[in-house]
């Protein structure tokens, strides 16, 4: 919702209007075997993202009727089938990439959602949380970390647990435990 307020201003309002308009009249223009329907989908990427949800289907919506508006042109006789299927292809390609990428926002939402969810429950945690990827490289280290070790998360992240932490006598069985563990032992 930031992302609208902050981007979805009456300046980015008239560039779509503006663009909207430039796509209808250059449609009008071309003949009706041309796909000039496919500028309404390079608006539909930004737009999914830039505005809210609901701006979002009202300009597909609208896009869905302009794309029909050059049926109401003369139409030669000739043309009619190719019209037809042309501005009906583009018209459900418009809505099937819309129904993506609005689930690929629902998505991004809720994962920014859960990240977020993490990073305040590791960063309020009693205790120091670590964790490594699969060559023993720290990807996370937490508050009560940096009190527990005395490093800080900038000189921890991506060094290897085993050389910042562990002891030099238990390195090795500290690596052999973790070859064990991705194994699956």
């Amino acid at each position: 919702m930031l992302r609208e307020k902050r981007f979805a201003g009456s300046g980015t309002t008239a560039i779509l209007v503006i663009l909207t308009g430039m796509t209808f009249v250059a449609d009008l223009q071309f003949e009706f075997g041309f796909a000039t329907w496919l500028p309404y989908f390079l608006l539909a990427i930004p737009v999914s993202w830039i505005y809210s949800r609901r701006v979002f289907l009202c300009s597909v919506g609208g896009w869905t009727l302009l794309i029909t508006a050059k049926l109401l042109t003369d139409l030669p006789n000739d043309e009619l089938t190719t019209g037809l299927f042309n501005r009906t292809f583009g018209i459900i390609g418009l809505w099937v990439t819309a129904y993506l990428l609005s689930q690929q926002r629902e998505l991004a939402r809720l994962h920014n959602e859960d990240e977020q969810r993490v990073r305040t429950m590791l960063h309020g945690a009693l205790d120091a949380v670590i964790t490594i990827d699969i060559q023993s490289l720290i990807t996370t280290w937490n508050p009560q970390a940096e009190h527990t070790f005395g490093y800080t998360r900038a000189e921890a992240l991506r060094v290897s647990l085993t050389e910042l932490i562990i002891p030099p006598a238990f390195r090795e069985a500290h690596l052999r435990g973790l070859q064990c563990f991705l194994a699956g032992c």
